[in-house]
């Protein structure tokens, strides 16, 4: 954990080459560095040069549920030290398959890396070393300066709160129903949304709403804000981290009214931005959906995946054409 300082400043060194789409300051980085079941001796590594400076890390975090297993990978190298990409590269797969080959699930297994489309020399490595693109997510932001959207009228029975605590669990429940039918979403269990959602430090419960129908949510919008993002690039930004509405409750107009609401309380509580990631491909035209809503697409990661056969082999390349289109 003491090494959160210094993996912000490689994250700055890429950044000011590379263009980050989340830039990670030591804040960030100890999120990273938390996240639950993760073990830093196991699944991070960590480069230094002569002069004790980080200028390559690396990152796999493995996850099991609902049948099914991935690693989630991550790796960086300081501009001035491309050349230990491959040899990350080689260290990302191997960990990936290690951890995966000791799932308890016999169901389908994977290894998925996000990278930023305009990072075109990445892509192509990643590529060339068996991943596929599946997937395109397109980061979007709108003004809270003027012309808010206003709140469609409610399903009967529906009504809208703030989030508060006593909706923790079904907030969850809600959110693993929903993102069951988003691409490559596993359920988070009580501690893993502890760890990465309500316990998170920058999730904003007076800027997060629920539509509740008796004792259940039925729809969510939890948002964050993130002071080391909105200092490093000198604007007030309200991020919508998750955005989900129950099935069997989809075109009521759920989602409208909560981004709504949000925008609104973010609006007024100084905030002059919003931002959101959508996936291009999704079901729910969620994409098509922000964009009536005033969202612009500002730029775009691709995720790429890498396929298991079975327990116990390790990665291999995909066949056929790559499929373009785009944790919890």
């Amino acid at each position: 954990m003491d090494d959160a300082a210094a993996l912000a400043g490689l994250s700055s060194a890429v950044d000011a080459v590379e263009d980050l789409e989340d830039p990670l300051g030591p804040e960030g980085a100890r999120y990273y560095l938390t996240f639950p079941g993760l073990d830093l001796a196991r699944d991070t590594l960590l480069g230094i040069d002569p002069e004790g400076a980080a200028v390559a890390f690396a990152w796999v975090w493995f996850q099991e549920a609902a049948g099914s297993a991935r690693a989630v990978a991550w790796f960086e190298a300081h501009p001035e030290h491309c050349d230990l990409e491959e040899f990350l590269m080689r260290w990302v797969d191997a960990r990936a398959a290690d951890s995966l080959a000791g799932r308890a699930s016999p169901g389908p297994a994977r290894v998925r890396m996000h990278m930023e489309e305009h990072r075109t020399r990445r892509c192509r490595a990643l590529e060339a070393a068996g991943y596929r693109h599946l997937r395109t997510f397109a980061e979007m932001h709108r003004s809270l300066t003027g012309g808010l959207p206003a709140p469609p009228p409610l399903p009967p029975g529906v009504v809208v709160l703030p989030w508060a605590p006593e909706w923790n669990e079904p907030t969850r429940q809600a959110a693993n129903d929903a993102f069951s039918l988003h691409w490559d979403s596993l359920p988070l269990d009580a501690e893993q949304w502890k760890e990465r959602v309500t316990g998170d430090s920058i999730f904003r419960p007076d800027l997060s709403f629920v539509a509740v129908h008796g004792s259940e949510v039925v729809s969510l919008c939890l948002a964050a804000v993130d002071p080391e993002h909105n200092e490093r690039a000198g604007l007030e930004e309200v991020w919508v981290e998750r955005l989900a509405t129950r099935r069997g409750w989809h075109r009521r107009g759920l989602a409208t009214a909560l981004l709504a609401d949000c925008l609104q309380a973010a609006a007024s509580a100084g905030m002059t931005r919003a931002g959101l990631t959508a996936d291009e491909a999704s079901d729910t035209q969620a994409a098509a959906l922000y964009e009536r809503l005033g969202f612009t697409a500002t730029r775009r990661t691709r995720a790429y995946v890498k396929h298991l056969a079975g327990p116990g082999d390790r990665p291999t390349a995909g066949k056929g054409k790559p499929r373009p289109a785009a944790l919890p």
